[in-house]
């Protein structure tokens, strides 16, 4: 059986110091926090669903630095096409 650790999200300047390098990039996170963990979870869509164009720069992220992507579902079901 196999596991994928990762956190809730990824972008927290305040982890600056503590577990990305205090100069880093926001650009570099991502890249950075994939090297370390094997999956995220992406909370925004937790309170709206992302435009295409965004969505498909996350998943092109992704695959380029290889890490699993958790998306989750409005927490009203009001942004949910079917919802």
């Amino acid at each position: 059986m196999a596991f994928w650790i990762g956190t809730s999200g990824y972008s927290y300047p305040e982890w600056k110091g503590s577990f990305y390098p205090e100069k880093l990039a926001a650009a570099k996170m991502l890249p950075y926090y994939a090297e370390r963990f094997s999956t995220v979870e992406i909370n925004a869509t937790f309170y709206r669903l992302p435009t295409a164009k965004t969505l498909a720069g996350q998943v092109i992220l992704a695959v380029q630095v290889m890490l699993a992507v958790r998306v989750n579902a409005c927490r009203s079901g009001e942004c949910l096409p079917f919802g």
